[in-house]
């Protein structure tokens, strides 16, 4: 069994130890609150940073955005009014080539009209001497004949398809 004096020292060491012990742990406090309350400082310091940079960029992003904005509105009407000018244009081009298809078409008209009348004319003339041929060959001029009663225009059905049978 230890003697008195080797328990008391112990006793002593223990309470010695322990007190060092909460000394440690007091100043460990201290610096652990010392350094949260320094964080925190630098942190609401950042944060007041970070919000007026955001302030400027934003109004930054703003202001080139309503420039942007009436950039493109300007341009809008620009091209709106482009637009109408090449529309404008294309009507009158549109009108000025209807009028000249339609006298192309008057023009291709009077000459078909006039080439068919020559054609019949030529035919006429071409009938009348085969006539005239006949009436020598023969002696008597053949009976001209008798017209064919016309008949009643058919009736048109209303869908375009042929007949099937």
């Amino acid at each position: 069994m230890p003697s008195l004096e080797e328990m008391r020292g112990l006793g002593q060491e223990i309470v010695a130890s322990h007190r060092s012990r909460k000394g440690a742990i007091v100043s460990l406090k201290g610096e652990t609150r010392n350094q949260l309350a320094g964080y925190r400082s630098e942190h609401r310091a950042m944060g007041k940073e970070v919000r007026a940079e955001l302030a400027k960029a934003k109004a930054q992003l703003e202001a080139e955005t309503n420039a942007l904005m009436k950039e493109l509105a300007e341009g809008s009407k620009a091209r709106q009014m482009g637009l109408r000018i090449q529309l404008t244009g294309f009507h009158k081009d549109h009108q000025a080539m209807g009028e000249e298809v339609r006298a192309d078409l008057a023009k291709a008209k009077a000459r078909l009209k006039a080439e068919t009348g020559a054609l019949m004319r030529e035919l006429n003339a071409e009938m009348e001497g085969a006539r005239t041929g006949w009436q020598e060959g023969l002696g008597a001029a053949p009976s001209r004949p008798k017209p064919r009663p016309s008949a009643p225009p058919k009736a048109r059905s209303k869908s375009r398809r042929p007949p099937t049978g």
